[in-house]
C-alpha cells in the first residue's frame, strides 16, 4: 500500500481531499496535515510515496516544503496546489523539486491521472535499458533513466511499432490514463510532443534505410508508417530540408552494396 499526505491548512479542501476517491482501489493510504511543520514531520516519518502541498501552506511555504522533501525524502513526489491565478509561480515550484500541479478547484478525473502516473512514475522500470539500446534516446538527447514509466513506455512503443498507425489515445487507454493528461507528461519531460517524437523517429528510420538500401523510396514510406507517399516526402524534406531522392543521390555507392536492391524484410 503506497501512502499519499496531503499538506492543506484549509480544512474543508482537505477533508475534500481526504474523501475524494477510492484510494483503497487505487493502492493508497491518504493521511493529512494541517500545516508545514505536521506535514515536514510526517514526511520524514512515513516517506510517503506522493505529497501534495498546498502553494499557500502557512501563508507561503509552500515551495519551502517541497525544497525540504526534495532533500529529506528523495523518493516521495511532490505535487503543488495552487489557483489559476497563480500560475505564474508554477516556476518557483518546479525550480523547488514539485514534479506536478493540480489546479483548484480540483478535477477529479486529472487528478486521478496524476496518481496513476505517480504509481508508475514510482516503479523502477528497464523497458528500453534492458533491451539492449543505448542508455540515451537518440532522438532526444535524453538519459533513459530520468524519464519517468510512462513516458519510458511510449518511447517504447514508438521503437517498436513505429511501422504501425500509433494513435496517443489508444496508446494512453493500454497505461489507463487520458491522452490529454499522457501528452502533457511526454512533452514536459521530453520537450517533445508525442506525435513531433513519433515522426522524429521515423524520419530517422527512414534516412537509415534510404541510406542502407535500394528499397524504393514509396516502399520505405510504407516500412516507416506512412500510407501516404506524398506526406511522408514532405516530412522529410521538412525534417532534413533534403527530399529522400536527393538524400540517396547523394550516398555512396557502398553504403548501398550490402542489401544488393533485395526487398527489406519486415
Amino acid at each position: 500500500m503506497y501512502r499519499i499526505l496531503f499538506v492543506e491548512n484549509n480544512d474543508a479542501i482537505r477533508a475534500g481531499l481526504m474523501t475524494a476517491l477510492d484510494y483503497d482501489a487505487l493502492g493508497f493510504q491518504p493521511m493529512a496535515a494541517s500545516g508545514f511543520t505536521e506535514g515536514l514531520r510526517l514526511s520524514k516519518a512515513l516517506q510517503p510515496e506522493v505529497v501534495l502541498v498546498d502553494a499557500h501552506l502557512d501563508g507561503d511555504r509552500g515551495a519551502e516544503l517541497i525544497r525540504q522533501l526534495s532533500v529529506l525524502c528523495p523518493g516521495t513526489i511532490p505535487c503543488v496546489l495552487l489557483s489559476e491565478a497563480e500560475f505564474g509561480r508554477m516556476r518557483t515550484f518546479m525550480r523547488a523539486g514539485a514534479r506536478d500541479y493540480l489546479l483548484q478547484p480540483v478535477d477529479w478525473k486529472v487528478f486521478l491521472d496524476f496518481l496513476r502516473w505517480a504509481l508508475t512514475e514510482g516503479i523502477p522500470s528497464a523497458d528500453l535499458i534492458s533491451s539492449g539500446e543505448p542508455d540515451t534516446d537518440p532522438v532526444l538527447g535524453i538519459n533513459y533513466e530520468s524519464l519517468s514509466r510512462s513516458t519510458e513506455k511510449l518511447i517504447s512503443l514508438v521503437h517498436t511499432d513505429y511501422r504501425e498507425a500509433l494513435n496517443l489515445t489508444e496508446l494512453a487507454a493500454t497505461l489507463g490514463m487520458s491522452s490529454k493528461y499522457i501528452g502533457r507528461v511526454f512533452l514536459k519531460e521530453t520537450g517533445m510532443r508525442f506525435s513531433d517524437y513519433l515522426m522524429a523517429w521515423r524520419m530517422r528510420e527512414a534516412r537509415r534505410l534510404i541510406q542502407n538500401s535500394r528499397e524504393k523510396i514509396s516502399v520505405i514510406a510504407k516500412l516507416v508508417g506512412y500510407s501516404q507517399p506524398n506526406t511522408f516526402y514532405i516530412h522529410f524534406r521538412n525534417y532534413y530540408g533534403i527530399s529522400p531522392g536527393a538524400l540517396r543521390s547523394e550516398t555512396p555507392e557502398e553504403n548501398q552494396e550490402a542489401e544488393n536492391a533485395q526487398p527489406i524484410q519486415l
